[in-house]
């Protein structure tokens, strides 16, 4: 009888060498395990935040770390031309650096501190007669006011029911969304002004040919070690670099914003972050208890690292136009405004870069862009009714928040302007000179009061109007609508009733790409084509409005007319 055997077969797996490259940069860019684990147990600063887009095989915000982690790695290898990382080896290179960056800036300390506000108010274009910008270079950080380290739990909100509850905690989320855009905004605008912008970094190489070189090193080994190095952040040790302090106005004083950084590149991206601070003041609930009780839940410094490694990939995800930065203060403000399932709604659709997200930026942009006060901080931020609030890093005191009150106007006054018809709109003008900015004729401008009635709509009311005289009565209209009142057709009502009760209208194609306030280079400035207002089109298509090319002298066309040819 023969005996049986069994044979076992050996499976022989053959690794090509491009798989075996592919697996070793898989390993090289995994993720951190502290980092993984607080993503994959929504233990971030973000957590579950219905702003985030859901569906996909990785969750989103898992993605925008990953993404962001292979940026930072790639990005200090290649400034400091190594193919090698070790964490110990970066920290004591970050000591020797900073202690350089230290001993070459004190004898700058005020030509830096002027260089900041400098930067600041030329890529946000903040007219220097609505704000006190007090930026220092200090030795170190002394926060005159206490920090929230943690959320602080609050019994003193009484909900209306299990909705209300549900309500403020939206509130909450809302917030803690908006508090990494703000690092975002902030880090791209300090990033991009030091190291792209070559007047910058000619004021900067004049004074030292070192430090830029320094700086570029000292932000970047900064972004890696945040991902690699978990925080230890206590009441003992905030570990803060810089420092901001926003007071806002209240009627006709200005609005302060105090920043303080150890060295130049972190007081520069404090003092944009002390505007955006102060932008974002309305997305706040209006009740102040409210307002108070989300603050406290929402903004705290143990969220400050998740919301620094978030809050670029973000920014970078939502793709905005790079070169028109004195937009983004409007932008910003119109979109904290959105109440917070809209907001939500804004967010995913701008951060999967859908149709509808980009047909929202570009409404919003063009609409920004045409509007003549769109420079003018005081206007279009509208400082509201605020009597001594406080913004610390967004923390605002109990005391402080106290006559934190957001007044958006009388409800039936603006209901009665936008369901009027344009037949029913009347205006009234005073002149208030010429322009001051630019060169080549000086035409007068007319404001514009709007009547409906027995009620007027002044600039106060959110709604500034002016008329220029381009050409022995034939005008120009320059247009703000603020945030809460636009998307109601008020802007084509109002030019339509304009040509009905007034004038024929012009647009001029070069004040269509006219900066107010802005010292950016000219190359930079939006297109015509891109910056034509799709409210003409609309024009075009009303009752006895005809819209056609506007020609000089010599037959060029440089603008549109708009006549109006039906019954008076």
């Amino acid at each position: 009888m023969k005996s049986s055997k069994t044979y076992k077969m050996r499976k022989r797996i053959i690794i090509k060498e491009s798989a075996l490259e592919a697996l070793k940069r898989v390993e090289e860019y995994k993720l951190p395990d502290f980092l993984y684990k607080a993503l994959k147990n929504k233990k971030t600063s973000l957590g579950e935040n219905p702003a985030f887009p859901s569906g996909g095989y990785y969750d989103f915000d898992y993605c925008l770390i990953k993404e962001r982690y292979k940026q930072v790695k790639d990005n200090v290898l290649n400034i400091l031309n190594t193919n090698n990382i070790d964490v110990d080896d970066l920290s004591n290179l970050l000591n020797k650096l900073y202690f350089k960056a230290r001993e070459i800036e004190k004898p700058l300390k005020t030509y830096l501190e002027r260089l900041c506000e400098n930067i600041v108010n030329k890529y946000l274009c903040i007219p220097p007669e609505t704000v006190n910008l007090e930026c220092s270079l200090v030795d170190e950080v002394q926060n005159k006011f206490s920090m929230r380290i943690t959320p602080e739990e609050t019994n003193e909100n009484e909900y209306e029911d299990a909705s209300d509850f549900d309500s403020f905690n939206s509130e909450i989320m809302k917030r803690r969304f908006i508090d990494s855009l703000i690092q975002g905004f902030s880090y791209n605008l300090c990033e991009q002004s030091v190291f792209d912008d070559s007047d910058v970094r000619e004021s900067i190489n004049k004074v030292s040919p070192e430090l830029l070189d320094i700086y570029k090193k000292i932000m970047a080994i900064d972004d890696y070690l945040i991902f690699v190095k978990s925080d230890k952040i206590s009441d003992e040790n905030p570990m803060q670099t810089s420092y901001v302090e926003v007071r806002l106005g209240h009627g006709k004083n200005r609005t302060d914003i105090k920043s303080v950084g150890v060295l130049f590149p972190y007081l520069l991206k404090e003092t944009f972050k002390g505007f955006f601070e102060l932008f974002s003041s309305h997305g706040l609930p209006k009740d102040n208890k409210r307002a108070m009780a989300v603050i406290k839940n929402a903004d705290f410094i143990k969220a400050e690292p998740w919301d620094i490694r978030f809050g670029k990939a973000l920014v970078d995800k939502m793709n905005l136009p790079e070169e028109k930065t004195d937009v983004l203060p409007f932008f910003f403000t119109s979109l904290c405004k959105f109440d917070t399932s809209e907001f939500n709604r804004i967010i995913k659709e701008i951060l999967l870069q859908t149709k509808e997200g980009k047909k929202f930026i570009e409404e919003e942009y063009s609409a920004i862009l045409n509007d003549i006060e769109y420079g003018k901080f005081k206007e279009t931020i509208q400082q509201k009714n605020l009597d001594h609030s406080l913004i610390v890093d967004g923390i605002m005191t109990e005391e402080e928040i106290d006559n934190y009150q957001i007044e958006e106007g009388d409800t039936d006054k603006y209901e009665k302007l936008i369901n009027a018809d344009a037949t029913e709109i009347d205006f009234s003008a005073d002149e208030i000179g010429v322009p001051s900015l630019g060169k080549g004729p000086k035409h007068p401008i007319y404001q514009l009061n709007i009547i409906i009635g027995d009620e007027t709509y002044t600039s106060e009311d959110g709604i500034n109007m002016m008329a220029e005289d381009v050409s022995e009565g034939l005008y120009q209209l320059h247009i703000y609508i603020a945030p809460n009142l636009r998307r109601k057709g008020l802007a084509e009502k109002l030019y339509y009733a304009f040509l009905i009760k007034c004038s024929d209208i012009v647009s001029l194609f070069k004040n269509r790409t006219r900066t107010a306030h802005s010292e950016l280079d000219p190359s930079k400035m939006n297109s015509m084509d891109d910056a034509i207002p799709g409210l003409w089109n609309k024009l075009s298509q009303l009752p006895g409005v005809t819209v056609s090319d506007y020609k000089n002298d010599n037959g060029v066309t440089i603008g549109q007319i708009a006549r109006y040819f039906g019954q008076k």
